[in-house]
């Protein structure tokens, strides 16, 4: 889990609770961003290579 690697040490608290909340936070956010990343400049660009049967 690189993600979590990264921002582990960015995001601690006193309460273990809360900590785990914004490591989660921030682990879904980061992920949204990558994928909408990848689909733009990965996926859109190779549409055009695709061939229709």
């Amino acid at each position: 889990m690189p993600i979590l690697e990264k921002i582990y040490s960015i995001f601690t608290s006193n309460l273990p609770l809360e900590a785990f909340h914004h490591r989660l936070v921030a682990t879904l956010f980061l992920s949204v961003i990558l994928a909408t990343v990848t689909y733009y400049l990965v996926e859109l660009p190779a549409t055009k290579w695709k061939t229709s049967n």
